[in-house]
């Protein structure tokens, strides 16, 4: 048996180490399975992050020259919104069979609106047709094709000005070469040349510095010109082609020189500012809030560069607080009546300020019952003797609180007449208060005799009791039903004349022949009261009840009403507050308590005073805000416009970003128009927020020419961001003369060119040329760059409009020069230092 015994015992231990191994097994595809959604889940959104970068990333390639080195030169341009990485150069020979391909791992960075170049590691064969490929980091492929002029589609345009020309004056020659390929190819090694037929009516002036074309883009062209004095009467022919061009490609223009007037005159050339525009950086920045720096210097913020200024944001989440007083008194979401009463109702809705509500119980009564021996089915009796009591011990059968109406029992006197009384004690032999009855007499016919209660005495469920009959005089007999054990017998003097407590108690073993007649009462209550516009988003929700006082001990109770049933909260309320939280309750606008008292079987009125009934509600919104503000200087001149860039980068998505300048005739920052900007960020992506204020533009500075813009940047949510700002740049223009310049300002200048007869000289060149040691040209319609010296064309009123940009680290005065033939226009400007 002791072997049997221990096999099942290691039987148990086995099963038991199965069922951890499946519990741990459970517990180990779960974490896997869950590793596995967090993986794939990463990979999605790290591919998504990729295609969102290729798809906003874009390359053009300016142009592709060969060097004396035989080397690529690449210019390319980011037109795109996020910075490019090239990591890939590949050159592809396509004149040779089989095609010559090479790939080269490059590593060339392009930020956002930056023209870059750079040589190709690989010599290439002049006049050899290449395919470029330029391949970035994020996937892209950008194609540029070069072939030498010979197998290239090229128009040539030759105009001479004027047509018809007096001795002794100019004639100016412009040749545009256009590349005509439609299909994206480039032509490199492009030299002209211009043939003049008879060449002894004409010599030769000025000439182009260059011939030659190294690379010229599809659909682009290139202007050369020349001068001539137009020296013999006659018709001169020009004619210009370029090098290894096809059969009969080439332009030609005639000019009639005609014999000069002895009167003629020379016209004028001017040269005339009209604006300027300067950019401006901040000089300095101001953290609001809680906002704090993190890294990076204001030099930072002068180029669009990743070179950025980091800020970190402060929580601005809010917490609400509502305490929301109990709305209604009457609700019934049960089916059952309230039982009780409320008095001032509107004592619970305030406080606590000693206005109460008071809660009473209500009476309430039952049905009649009993409870004892009431079988007359006797085998014997006991005499009751004087000034004793004999009687049965018996339990309550009553559901809740009852009344003891009187006492029932078999017997008779056994000679004459007796005077009987019955007396209820508790289980310890004690009288019940109002536990004696009116006496009554007794004959000798045995029947049930019913003595009645004046003031009925109150007894409880449960409860264990003694019903006894004491005799006047010997002897009433009492009879019995069975002999059974819990019947007594007590000894007590003068019992009769003033029943007392039993001074002795003696078991006996008859089952008599007595009951007590019960009515049920008792004092209840169950009242209920309402909230009818609970906001059900609160976070924490606490039930607050204020209990100011009450009548007697007994504790008053709360329940909630919940899923269709009552569920306690308070088992009985404390003095002062008892405060619950109920937000597991909340499912609904609607919330519904009731007060009952805890002992329903109370046989006592009693009441409570409720002071405040309230519910109080906490909402708690999380939030970070980066709130800064950058300051700048600029000058005192009258803004016409005013044009602005602002650059920034966030570390996460879905952040409301807000860009505002100060307005200061309104003296507040703007919060809508040209100079406001709203937007949501994309992890990591870089944005470029730009702005054209075209009127009242001088608004945005004040009488010193500071001016100011504010970035805030605010999300929901319980983690920190960091807000980087890269490139931060206003451009106002404003009237000026040209005369003097601030250092890197873009001056806009026009040439005005009139013949002697003052009126305009369409079409013909101007020679421009600026002797600053740093100065930049631009086409102010074309916005194309222009060399300096530049020869351009007038427009068919005489005029040419160009923009000049000056960026000698020192004050330097130059003099721009502007040349038609032999008149030149001259201007002197001043450039400050920087």
């Amino acid at each position: 048996m002791k072997l049997s015994r221990s096999k099942k015992g290691v039987g148990s231990v086995i099963g038991a180490v199965f069922v951890v191994l499946i519990i741990l097994s459970g517990f180990t595809f779960y974490e896997i399975a869950l590793l596995s959604m967090n993986n794939y889940t990463a990979a999605v959104s790290s591919i998504n992050q990729a295609d969102r970068n290729r798809s906003n990333e874009n390359l053009s390639i300016l142009s592709v020259q060969t060097t004396n080195d035989n080397d690529l030169n690449i210019t390319a341009k980011n037109t795109g919104n996020i910075h490019s990485t090239i990591i890939w150069l590949g050159i592809f020979n396509q004149s040779v069979t089989p095609e010559d391909q090479g790939f080269f791992s490059v590593s060339q960075q392009i930020s956002i609106g930056e023209i870059q170049s750079f040589l190709s590691p690989f010599k290439v064969t002049p006049d050899q047709k290449y395919a470029v490929q330029l391949i970035t980091k994020e996937g892209n492929i950008f194609d540029y094709t070069l072939y030498p002029p010979d197998q290239a589609t090229l128009a040539l345009s030759l105009i001479a000005v004027p047509p018809t020309v007096y001795q002794s004056n100019n004639i100016t020659l412009l040749l545009t070469v256009t590349n005509n390929n439609t299909d994206g190819i480039a032509v490199e090694n492009i030299t002209v040349s211009l043939l003049t037929i008879p060449f002894t009516l004409t010599t030769l002036l000025t000439s182009p510095s260059s011939l030659t074309t190294s690379s010229l883009a599809p659909g682009a062209s290139n202007f050369f010109t020349w001068t001539y004095a137009a020296t013999e009467v006659g018709t001169v022919l020009f004619e210009a082609t370029y090098n290894r061009a096809p059969q009969g490609a080439f332009a030609s223009a005639t000019v009639t020189i005609l014999e000069a007037l002895a009167t003629a005159n020379q016209g004028q050339v001017t040269i005339t500012g009209t604006n300027a525009t300067v950019p401006y950086n901040p000089t300095l920045w101001n953290t609001m809030g809680g906002t704090s720096h993190v890294s990076g210097t204001i030099q930072s913020l002068s180029a669009n560069d990743f070179n950025t200024v980091a800020f970190a944001p402060y929580y601005t989440g809010s917490i609400s607080v509502t305490n929301q007083f109990v709305t209604s008194s009457m609700s019934d979401v049960d089916g059952s009546p309230n039982v009780g009463s409320i008095d001032n109702f509107v004592g619970m809705q305030s406080g606590p300020d000693g206005n109460y509500a008071t809660l009473t119980e209500e009476q309430t009564s039952g049905t009649d019952g009993s409870f004892g021996n009431p079988s007359s089915s006797t085998i014997g009796y006991t005499n009751i003797n004087s000034n004793r009591m004999y009687g049965g011990v018996f339990t309550s059968e009553s559901t809740m609180a009852a009344s003891v109406n009187s006492i029932t029992f078999y017997g008779r006197a056994s000679s004459g007449t007796r005077n009987a009384k019955a007396v209820i004690c508790d289980s310890s032999g004690y009288i019940l208060t109002n536990g004696i009855s009116d006496p009554l007499v007794i004959t000798t016919t045995a029947e049930w005799y019913t003595l009645t209660f004046p003031e009925p005495p109150i007894i409880y469920p449960d409860t264990e009791y003694w019903l006894m009959i004491v005799s006047s005089a010997s002897s009433i007999r009492l009879y019995y039903t069975s002999f059974i054990d819990g019947n007594a017998r007590l000894d007590i003097s003068n019992i009769y004349a003033s029943p007392n407590d039993p001074t002795d108690a003696i078991p006996a073993t008859y089952q008599y022949c007595i009951y007590a007649n019960t009515s049920s009462i008792g004092y209840r209550l169950d009242f209920e009261v309402q909230w009818t516009d609970v906001d059900i988003v609160a976070q924490t929700n606490d039930l607050a009840i204020y209990l100011a006082g009450q009548s007697r001990s007994e504790d008053i109770a709360v329940d909630v009403w919940v899923s269709g049933e009552w569920q306690n909260l308070f088992s009985g309320l404390s003095t002062g507050w008892n405060n619950i939280s109920v937000t597991t309750y909340l499912t609904s606008s609607t919330f519904t308590i009731r007060f009952r008292d805890a002992s329903p079987t109370d046989s006592v009125g009693d009441s409570w005073n409720i002071d405040v009934a309230l519910l109080r509600q906490i909402s708690q919104s999380d939030q970070y805000t980066a709130m800064v503000e950058f300051v700048g200087s600029s000058n005192n001149e009258t803004w016409t416009s005013l044009i602005w860039n602002v650059a920034s980068q966030f570390d996460s998505d879905n952040i409301n970003i807000t860009i505002q300048f100060y307005n200061f005739t309104l003296g507040a920052f703007e919060s809508s128009g040209s100079a406001y900007a709203s937007f949501m960020s994309i992890a990591d992506a870089s944005n470029l927020q730009s702005g054209s204020i075209a009127s009242n533009s001088s608004n945005f500075k004040d009488s010193a020419g500071v001016w100011k813009l504010k970035i805030t940047a605010v999300k929901d949510t319980s983690t920190p961001f960091n807000m980087y700002v890269d490139w931060i740049e206003i451009t106002p223009t404003y009237i000026s003369s040209g005369d003097t310049l601030p250092y890197g300002a873009i001056q806009n200048y026009i040439v005005t060119s009139t013949s002697a007869n003052d009126g305009p000289t369409p079409y013909v060149y101007v020679s421009i040329y600026a002797n600053g040691s740093s100065i930049n040209l631009q086409d102010a319609i074309t916005n194309q760059t222009i060399p300096n010296p530049a020869w351009v064309q007038l427009d068919s009123n005489g005029i040419y409009q160009f923009r000049l940009q000056s960026t000698s680290s020192s004050q330097e005065s130059f003099v721009i020069f502007a040349s038609v033939g032999t008149t030149v226009g001259r201007k002197s400007v001043l450039q400050e230092a920087q």
